[in-house]
């Protein structure tokens, strides 16, 4: 039964912002609260950390 109400889907997921946290050399996410400039698992520049 429907009451006659369109309903748009709620957003999911993170924010592509999130694409500068991503550590290109081994995928890991720097979850950090303060972005970090290199990788904790490989030590690779994240991209974040040139802006």
């Amino acid at each position: 039964m429907t009451d006659g109400f369109i309903r748009l889907p709620e957003p999911v997921g993170d924010a592509a912002c999130w694409l500068g946290r991503v550590c290109p050399e081994c995928g890991a996410l720097d979850e950090s609260r303060e972005p970090a400039s290199v990788c904790a698992r490989c030590g690779a520049e994240l991209p974040e950390a040139d802006g």
